[in-house]
């Protein structure tokens, strides 16, 4: 229990959903396709950075809330700044293996994510700047997952769904939070506690309309499988928010939150 405290810790199972989600994506649209791993690999090491980056730099502010995650960062900070250096170093190597193509498309991502780094660098943990971080955090992500397959494979609706479900799954982690620590500036802190229901409420049924209409008419099992699988991970998010009590304690929405994004999985195995 305490290793996977760890790596929940180290956002291990952030990157590792990160990268399932991107080889189901590479799959589209039949299940077929095959899967770079050269390329999930490289996402998976590039999400790990600017996590750990993050809260990092987070950890040098003096006003910085002393969450469990931030504490974490600041007892073994030498150790993570030195996985900082290894993980550069071969995503720097790894580039070299890569197509053009590619390359453009992450080059365009990783000028987003540092300058954003910049940004939350130079901004105080009770700034209300930091209201847009879910929203910035939401493109990062979904464009990591989404967004190097786009040269190489037609993923548009899918590329909405997961951007929408990314968005409402860090909502309701900014919600929960803003209920442990009302001191912190965040969009849920910004909406307010009842509008942020209600918008997790309402992305979960364009969620489910859309996913219903993409199993209607897809012509691809493997998309029908894609689009029943978006419905239950929102669904998922959805009863957390109904019965947040009980996920607050041992922050247990963060644990099924990030572990929604390990369940394509399935369509990977089966």
């Amino acid at each position: 229990m305490k290793l996977l405290k760890t790596l929940n810790l180290l956002s291990i199972d952030v990157v590792a959903g990160a990268m399932v989600c991107n080889a189901v994506f590479w799959r589209l649209p039949d299940g077929k396709s095959p899967i770079p791993w050269l390329h999930v690999l490289v996402l998976g090491l590039s999400i790990f950075l600017i996590y750990t980056v993050d809260r990092l730099l987070d950890n040098r502010k003096m006003s910085q809330i002393p969450t469990e995650r931030h504490s974490f960062h600041r007892k073994y900070a030498l150790s993570l700044w030195v996985s900082i250096g290894i993980v550069l170093l071969t995503l720097l190597t790894l580039l070299f293996f890569l197509p053009m193509k590619t390359l453009y498309v992450g080059g365009m991502i990783a000028g987003v994510s540092a300058f954003y780094l910049w940004i939350v660098s130079k901004i105080s943990p009770t700034s209300t700047w930091q209201c847009g971080k879910e929203i910035v955090t939401t493109w990062v992500y979904t464009a990591g997952v989404c967004g190097i397959t786009l040269p190489y494979r037609s993923v548009s609706y899918e590329a909405v769904a997961m951007l929408l479900l990314v968005f409402q799954n860090l909502l309701l982690f900014s919600w929960c939070e803003q209920k442990k620590f009302p001191m912190v500036h965040s969009l849920a802190s910004y909406f307010g506690e009842k509008k942020t229901k209600n918008i997790i409420i309402f992305i979960f049924a364009l969620l489910f309309l859309g996913n219903l209409f993409s199993l209607v008419h897809s012509s691809h099992h493997f998309q029908q499988e894609l689009a029943l699988l978006f419905i239950v991970m929102s669904s998922i998010l959805t009863v957390i928010v109904f019965k947040v009590d009980f996920f607050l304690k041992n922050d247990r929405y963060r644990w099924i939150g990030d572990g929604i994004f390990l369940l394509p999985t399935l369509l990977l195995i089966v």
